[in-house]
């Protein structure tokens, strides 16, 4: 009988644990990282649920205007439109901080913005003038308004607040 001795290949065991307890370390870091993050973001989502819950506003007297503006380009003036609406805020410490506007049509929707000056104030109402419309006026199905509200220097949209209005019931605006 002939005894060889040979070493076999391979990593100590010693070195396979380390490497075994460094690969537990970054899948438990992992998985903490993933778990911070959804706790904080349902966090977030319940705090402004209950923000949102406390808003009490009114949209009203929903109506079009048309404005005539100077084309840069020709010189002309060409006939713009936009939506005005009236917003109130019936609560103290909350501040509508804007809107979101959607207009519904055949196949779509597009998104204009509020006036950068559609913030009212707690126990205030305004006149909301949105963005000229880049969509002709008859294909227009319904108007969809969310308020955006400010909490601690936050901006929160309250999505689950929208008002919608049918085309139908929007005129022109009465000077």
């Amino acid at each position: 009988l002939i005894n060889i001795n040979m070493r076999k290949g391979g990593i100590s065991s010693v070195i396979s644990s380390v490497l075994l307890i460094l690969f537990v370390i970054l899948l438990a870091s992992l998985l903490f990282l993933w778990m911070r993050n959804y706790l904080l973001k349902a966090e977030k989502q319940a705090l402004s649920e209950k923000l949102c819950k406390g808003l009490d506003f009114l949209i009203g007297d929903v109506c079009y205007e048309s404005v005539y503006i100077e084309n840069i380009d020709t010189g002309e003036k060409e006939e713009k439109n936009r939506l005005v609406f009236s917003g109130r805020n019936d609560v103290s410490d909350l501040k509508l901080y804007g809107f979101l506007i959607f207009l519904d049509y055949e196949g779509g929707y597009i998104s204009i913005p509020s006036s950068p000056y559609s913030e009212i104030e707690g126990h205030g109402s305004k006149r909301i003038v949105s963005d000229f419309l880049e969509i002709n006026l008859e294909d227009i199905n319904q108007v969809r308004i969310i308020p955006k509200i400010e909490k601690n220097e936050k901006a929160i949209t309250c999505k689950d607040l929208e008002t919608v209005i049918n085309w139908e019931e929007v005129s022109q605006c009465q000077i």
